[in-house]
C-alpha cells in the first residue's frame, strides 16, 4: 500500500511541475494570440498514440490520426494549444487497452498500461491563472465500449489550482454517449 501511495504522490508532484511550466507558457494580455483560429491542436504532440485495434473497444480499428479527430471534435473552449502531462493512476488497465475521455472544456485524456502501471496522459487546454498545482479528486473509472474502437473513461476528476483562489475542475467523461454526445470514431447503435 505504501508503494502505491508513493507512486500516486510522485504522480501528483509530476503533474504539478508540468502544469506549472505549462501555465508559464500561456500568455495573458492585450497581444495574446493563443485563441486565434490559426493555432493548431496537434502541435502539443500526442505521445505516440497510433492507430490499430485496442483492447476495450468494439474490435474495429482506429485510424492513425484518431487523436487529431478527437481534438477537432473537442476544441479548447478558449482556443489555444493544449499542454501535455501525465500521471500514474489507480485503474485496472490491461496491456494493449486504451481508454479515452474528454471534458466539456476540450481537455483530452488517454489511459493505457505502460510497463505494468496505468498511466493517464492529459492534454489540457489553456486557462487563465492556472498555477500548476493539481490533484486527482475521484477514483478513475474506465469501461469497455460497445460503440467505439477504444475503451472510454467514465469518470476521472482532476482539480487544478488557480491564482484567483477558485480551482479549476476537469471532469473527464466518455467521448461518445449514445443519444447525448457523439464521435465520428464511434458507431451509433
Amino acid at each position: 500500500m505504501r508503494t502505491q501511495e508513493r507512486g500516486i504522490m510522485k504522480g501528483f508532484k509530476t503533474i504539478a511541475i508540468i502544469l506549472f511550466v505549462a501555465s508559464l507558457s500561456v500568455g495573458c494580455g492585450k497581444n495574446n494570440t493563443s485563441g486565434d483560429s490559426s493555432s493548431t491542436q496537434a502541435t502539443v504532440g500526442w505521445g505516440g498514440f497510433g492507430g490499430g485495434t485496442y483492447v476495450g473497444g468494439n474490435g474495429n480499428s482506429l485510424p492513425s490520426n484518431w487523436m487529431d479527430i478527437v481534438a477537432q471534435e473537442n476544441t479548447c473552449y478558449q482556443g489555444g494549444t493544449r499542454a501535455a502531462t501525465s500521471l500514474t493512476v489507480n485503474a485496472n488497465v490491461n496491456v494493449g487497452a486504451l481508454y479515452v475521455g474528454v471534458t466539456s472544456y476540450g481537455d483530452i485524456s488517454v489511459i493505457r498500461n505502460e510497463n505494468g502501471q496505468s498511466v493517464m496522459h492529459m492534454y489540457i487546454c489553456p486557462r487563465d491563472g492556472l498555477n500548476g498545482q493539481g490533484n486527482l479528486t475521484s477514483q478513475v473509472v474506465v469501461e469497455n465500449s460497445q460503440s467505439c474502437p477504444m475503451g472510454q473513461i467514465s469518470n476521472a476528476d482532476i482539480q487544478l489550482g488557480s491564482q484567483y483562489g477558485q480551482p479549476y475542475y476537469l471532469a473527464f467523461r466518455p467521448i461518445h454517449i449514445q443519444g447525448y454526445v457523439s464521435s465520428s470514431l464511434c458507431q451509433n447503435y
